[in-house]
C-alpha cells in the first residue's frame, strides 16, 4: 500500500509507548495528543488485563468504533434540539450510518473520529446556549473546543468559529454589556486552553519546546502534498467532498446549503421573519461546515477524510430541507409529493447503504491479509525488502529485512521533455 496516510500510523506509536521506549510529542508533530493518550490508557489497561498486543491494538480500533456509534447518537439528538422533529432526526442519522467515510474512519485507529466526536459536541453546547443563554453550555463548548484542538489541529478554526458566532449572534447583547460579554469570552478562552492541556499535557509542562517544533509542522499542512499544476480547494475541493458523501448526498448537501443561505439572506434583510431560536440554530450549523471546510478551502491539502467533521452537519441541514419540503408539499396539497421524497431518500440511502457494504467486503478481504499469510511461507534464511505500510511482517523469521520509507511520484514522460529531480 503505497500512499501517504495509513490508519496505523499513530497507534504504531502507541505500541512503541506501551512495549517500548516511547514518549510522545518528543520526536513527532504531525498528530497531536489527546488521541494518542486515550489509546495509550486503553492499551495499558488491556495489556494489564493479560491481553495480547494483538488485542491491544484491536481495542484501539473497537474504541474508534464505539466514538463512530456516539457521532450517530449525537447527530439524532442535535438534530432534535436544533429544532427537528423525530423523523428528521432519524433521517439526519440514518445519513450518518449510510455515509461510508464514516464507516470506513470509525474502524481506524486515527485522530478524524476523534475531533468530529468533539466538534459534533461542541457545537450541540453551543446550540443549548443559544436556546437557554446558561453560560454552563457556552463554557462547556469552549472546554469541548479545546479537546477537539488537542484531537487535530484543525480544532483551531472551530474555537475561532466559537468566537465569531457568539461575537454575531448576541450582537446586540455585546454592545451594551460589553464587560460580561468580555468575561464571557475570557472564560471560555481559559477553558479551551485547559481542554487542549488535558489532551496534549506537553503544551502546557513544556510550551516552549512543544509550539517551537509543532507550529513549523502546523503551517505546512495548507501546501502539504502540494504538485505544479494543483489549484486551491475552493476550484479544487468538489471532487474529494464528492467521494466523502457520495454522488447523491454531494449534490442535497449543495441544495441544503444553498437553502440555508436564502433563508438566513430573507431573515436577516428582512423580508422573512423567522423563529430567532431557529435562525441561530442555522447559523451553528453552517458556521461550523464553513470554518471545517476552509483550511481545504484555501489550501492544496485535502482529504476525504478531512471533510469527516462536517458530514454530520450536512446532512443534519438535508434533513431540515426535506423536512420543509414535505411541509409545503402539505400546506399546498400537492399530489404525489410525499411519495416522490420518500422514493427519493430511499434510493439515497440504499445507494449510501451500497457503498458502506462495499467497504465492509474491502475490509474483509484485504489484501494485505493475504500479502502476511504469503510471506509467511518464504525460508527463514531469506531476506526482505520492503517500503512503508507494508503486511504484518514477522522480521524475525528472515536473515535480514530492510525498509525504504519513500514513495513515488507518477511523471509522464515526453521525448522532449526532461524530467525534475525527484
Amino acid at each position: 500500500m503505497l500512499s501517504k496516510f495509513h490508519p496505523h500510523e499513530i497507534i504504531k506509536e502507541v505500541l512503541k509507548a506501551i512495549y517500548g521506549d516511547w514518549e510522545f510529542d518528543t520526536t513527532t508533530f504531525l498528530y497531536t495528543s489527546l488521541p494518542k493518550y486515550v489509546m495509550l490508557y486503553i492499551g495499558k489497561l488491556v495489556s494489564w488485563l493479560g491481553f495480547s498486543k494483538e488485542m491491544v491494538f484491536l481495542s484501539a480500533h473497537l474504541f474508534s468504533v464505539f466514538l463512530g456509534g456516539m457521532v450517530v447518537s449525537i447527530t439524532y439528538y442535535l438534530t432534535r434540539e436544533a429544532g427537528g422533529n423525530i423523523y428528521t432526526g432519524l433521517l439526519a442519522s440514518f445519513l450518518v450510518i449510510s455515509n461510508n467515510q464514516i464507516a470506513q474512519d470509525s474502524r481506524y485507529a486515527h485522530n478524524d473520529i476523534y475531533l468530529t466526536f468533539f466538534v459534533c459536541l461542541t457545537a450541540f453546547s453551543l446550540i443549548k446556549y443559544f436556546k437557554t443563554r446558561k453560560r454552563t453550555w457556552l463554557y462547556l463548548s469552549f472546554f469541548e473546543c479545546g479537546l477537539a484542538i488537542s484531537s487535530k489541529q484543525n480544532g483551531l478554526i472551530i474555537f475561532l468559529a466559537l468566537i465569531a458566532l457568539f461575537i454575531f449572534v448576541d450582537w446586540k447583547f455585546i454592545r451594551k454589556n460589553l464587560l460580561i460579554s468580555f468575561e464571557k469570552l475570557f472564560i471560555g478562552s481559559v477553558l479551551t486552553i485547559l481542554g487542549f492541556g488535558i489532551g496534549t499535557p506537553k503544551a502546557i509542562g513544556w510550551a516552549v519546546f512543544y509550539f517551537k517544533n509543532m507550529i513549523p509542522v502546523f503551517l505546512r499542512q495548507a501546501t502539504y502534498d502540494y504538485y505544479p499544476g494543483d489549484v486551491i480547494g475552493l476550484f479544487g475541493q468538489w471532487g474529494t467532498l464528492k467521494a466523502a458523501l457520495g454522488g447523491p448526498v454531494y449534490v442535497l448537501s449543495i441544495i441544503a446549503c444553498i437553502a440555508v443561505i436564502i433563508k438566513l439572506a430573507l431573515h436577516y434583510f428582512g423580508k422573512v421573519k423567522e423563529d430567532e431560536k431557529f435562525i441561530n440554530t442555522l447559523m451553528v450549523l453552517f458556521g461550523f461546515i464553513i470554518a471545517i471546510d476552509l483550511p481545504m478551502l484555501v489550501g492544496y491539502n485535502r482529504r476525504p477524510r478531512f471533510f469527516l467533521p462536517a458530514i454530520p452537519f450536512l446532512v443534519i441541514l438535508i434533513s431540515f430541507f426535506f423536512q420543509e419540503l414535505l411541509e409545503f408539499a402539505r400546506n399546498h396539497k400537492i399530489k404525489y409529493a410525499k411519495e416522490l421524497i420518500f422514493t427519493g431518500l430511499f434510493i439515497t440511502i440504499s445507494f449510501s447503504l451500497l457503498r458502506v457494504i462495499s467497504i465492509d467486503l474491502l475490509f474483509l478481504n484485504d489484501s494485505q491479509m493475504v500479502a502476511s499469510e504469503y510471506i509467511k511461507k518464504f525460508s527463514r534464511k531469506s531476506s526482505i525488502e520492503y517500503f512503508y505500510y507494508p503486511p504484518p511482517i514477522d522480521q524475525k523469521i528472515f536473515k535480514n529485512a530492510e525498509p525504504y520509507p519513500i514513495h513515488f511520484i507518477k511523471w509522464d514522460w515526453e521525448e522532449d521533455v526532461i524530467p525534475p529531480e525527484l
